[in-house]
Order: C-alpha cells, then sequence, then structure tokens
C-alpha cells in the first residue's frame, strides 16, 4: 500500500460516523474530526481549542490527568473515561490513543461512543 492509498484511508476514517478522531500536542487538542466534536455537544472548531481537562468533567481530572501523564511515557494507550457535555451531562467513551513520535508531545486518539452500547443493552433487555 503506497502513501496515496494510506492517506485516501485516512481521509475515509476522519470522515466517518461513530469514530472521534482527534490530534493532540501535549494536553491540547490540536485538531479533531466533526464526529469527536458531536460527542462532545461541540463543533469540531470549538472542541479543537480546549485541553483535555476542559473536555472532562472536574470529578475526573485528577485520575485523567494521571492516566494522561503515564500514556505520555509509553507509546500507546487504552482508557475509559467521560466527555463533559455544554449542558452538564456526560458521555462514557472509549479512548485508545498513540504518540506519533515516541517520547514527544504529539498524539493521535480514536474516541468511540459507549452511550450508544448503554442505550442498545436497555433496548434489548
Amino acid at each position: 500500500m503506497g502513501v496515496e492509498d494510506l492517506t485516501a484511508h485516512m481521509a475515509a476514517l476522519w470522515r466517518a460516523r461513530g469514530v472521534g478522531l482527534v490530534l493532540g500536542h501535549g494536553d491540547r487538542v490540536v485538531r479533531c474530526n466533526d464526529e469527536f466534536g458531536v460527542q462532545c455537544g461541540r463543533t469540531a472548531q470549538e472542541a479543537a481549542r480546549l485541553t483535555w481537562q476542559e473536555l472532562t468533567p472536574p470529578d475526573r481530572h485528577d485520575r485523567d490527568v494521571v492516566m494522561f501523564q503515564q500514556f505520555l511515557t509509553v507509546d500507546s494507550a487504552t482508557m475509559l473515561t467521560e466527555l463533559a457535555l455544554p449542558d452538564g451531562g456526560r458521555r462514557p467513551v472509549l479512548v485508545a490513543a498513540a504518540q506519533v513520535d515516541p517520547g514527544g508531545p504529539r498524539w493521535i486518539a480514536v474516541v468511540l461512543d459507549l452511550s450508544k452500547d448503554e442505550q442498545l443493552r436497555r433496548m434489548a433487555e
């Protein structure tokens, strides 16, 4: 697979519904796709101006900061957390993140909305 094929595949994933993609530097979101904006209850442009602390509920900050710092010491990590919505609500998410440069501040994350799973489980019961 050439670079052009990889670029086309990544562009399709960037546009996909149900998959939030986030590009970050340190604790800041630098860019994200529209789906991540939807997951956050914001536009992608609004979400891309925030830090992870601003995107998560205050009562999770200590735990999430420790997890984020640990992530920066390894190549990749997966964690369950919640996004803080502008209306005061919360959205459970699964985050799988990887460093772009080993030991560096740039990273990419895939974010999956778990609230839909909860709705499906309730419907099935």
